[in-house]
């Protein structure tokens, strides 16, 4: 029975993947997913990265989703949908001083892709609207090229700071609000900044979910974490 070209493109997908975790085996880096979480550990094991217990003995260390982060962190009052985890915040910080002082490259996928960007001195749009249980495209700004299946389950967007490379941006929200500035949209455009690179702290900030599954997303996450933070390793 023939298989259908969706099926197709899914097995080069898996392939693909798998050949980029065994060329990724040979180099024993040891990421660290700061607070745990299966799904992002399992992700960097199959990928074909080592686990790491402490700062001092990771290559990469990994910032996971959550909570929003607090606007105090970039000299904003909190509007009515923002809800924070101070502790969680402070603690991470300190882990964030700790790569900055190693050098260690950072990663943060959805709530801690905002972390860093706002640790990189970065904003947040604290509400846009379009974003929460939805799959998108997002267009790759070097290229051009146009990647599906974007995972998004936020509800904030990162406002990078001016040292920040915007490699991804999306089409999908009408409406931002952050504290004392509201805009909206006749229709979308091409303006929320899904991913960005600060190559001065060696920080990744990615705000879709690869780790929830085999997909696009992740193939876009694993590329990056190529180009840009293996090399920093």
């Amino acid at each position: 029975m023939a298989i259908t070209s969706q099926e197709r493109e899914r097995l080069k997908l898996v392939e693909d993947l798998r050949l980029d975790a065994e060329d990724r085996e040979k180099s024993l880096l040891r990421v660290l997913v700061v607070g745990g979480g299966f799904l992002y550990i399992k992700m960097f094991h199959d990928a074909g990265f080592l686990g790491a217990t402490g700062v001092e003995d990771a290559d990469i260390v990994c910032f996971t989703g959550g909570s929003d982060v607090n606007p105090a962190l970039y000299k904003e009052e909190a509007l009515p949908c923002t809800g924070f985890d101070e502790r969680r915040d402070e603690y991470e910080a300190d882990i964030f001083g700790q790569c900055l002082a190693l050098r260690k490259p950072m990663v943060g996928i959805c709530r801690g892709g905002q972390f860093l960007n706002v640790m990189n001195g970065g904003k947040m749009w604290q509400d846009v609207n379009n974003h929460a249980g939805t799959d998108h495209p997002v267009t790759v700004l070097k290229t051009g090229k146009v990647i599906q299946g974007m995972t998004s389950t936020h509800h904030q967007m990162m406002i990078p700071a001016s040292g920040g490379e915007i490699i991804a941006l999306a089409s999908m929200s009408t409406r931002k609000t952050s504290f004392g500035t509201e805009v909206t949209l006749e229709k979308p455009q091409l303006a929320d900044v899904e991913v960005v690179w600060y190559n001065d702290s060696l920080c990744l900030c990615f705000q879709p979910h690869p780790e929830f599954m085999v997909n696009n997303c992740r193939k876009f996450f694993l590329d990056l974490v190529d180009e840009y933070v293996i090399p920093a390793c």
